[in-house]
């Protein structure tokens, strides 16, 4: 009967065997394609992130690039700026006169100024700028009404004006002025005034002396 169960299994073992090796073979296969798939699914991640690196990379380059080229700008800029500067500092020192800039507050404290003021006034330049003198402060008093009512009634149809006035300069003597300014409007509100005013003292005093030849050539 052992023999008989042998032989059974034999005879089983022979028809299985072949009838499942197909499944083997496309089990193996199949594993086959799979760790091909992977394979190329490893490279293809592999690559996006080289590809990715190599992106940022670039973007980081024209980045920094781009960084120079706004620092160049800026650089080239500032220096043109500052030529600019000079030369207009170079052109307002030799002007036989003051030209300024100044903001309309309660002092028309000044933003900018030549150093011809230091001339006309004999206070610093640096006082002016720093808002320890202003031009309000040695004003005549009869003249500073006019000129100050003026520089008050800018608008945008009528932003200029021109006067005559006198100031006490640092000695104690009274220096005449004459002014001619220009409003500056930012939304049709007046910010800030330029212009330009030099001494015509020696001009007053002379017409002075000849109104008053006139006047005893006349009696």
């Amino acid at each position: 009967m052992s023999i008989n169960i042998k032989s059974n299994l034999l005879s089983f073992s022979g028809v299985l065997i072949p009838s499942l090796l197909p499944y083997k073979i496309s089990l193996i296969v199949s594993i086959g394609l799979i760790l091909v798939l992977l394979w190329i699914i490893l490279c293809l991640l592999t690559k996006k992130k080289e590809l990715k690196s190599k992106l940022l990379s670039a973007q980081n380059m024209q980045e920094e690039h781009k960084r120079h080229e706004i620092k160049e700008s800026k650089d080239q800029w500032k220096e043109e700026l500052q030529r600019s500067e000079e030369k207009f500092r170079l052109l307002a020192d030799n002007i036989p006169g003051v030209v300024y800039l100044c903001n309309n507050d309660d002092t028309y404290s000044y933003e900018y100024l030549n150093a011809e003021i230091q001339d006309i006034t004999g206070y610093q330049y640096d006082d002016f700028l720093s808002g320890k003198i202003s031009i309000k402060a040695i004003c005549h008093p009869d003249d500073a009404g006019p000129l100050f009512s003026k520089m008050e009634g800018l608008n945008s149809d009528n932003n200029n004006f021109h006067c005559v006035y006198r100031i006490k300069h640092a000695d104690g003597n009274w220096r005449w002025l004459e002014e001619f300014g220009v409003g500056i409007f930012v939304s049709d509100e007046l910010k800030f005034i330029e212009g330009y005013f030099h001494e015509i003292t020696d001009k007053i005093n002379y017409e002075d002396q000849l109104k008053e030849s006139l006047v005893k050539y006349q009696t």
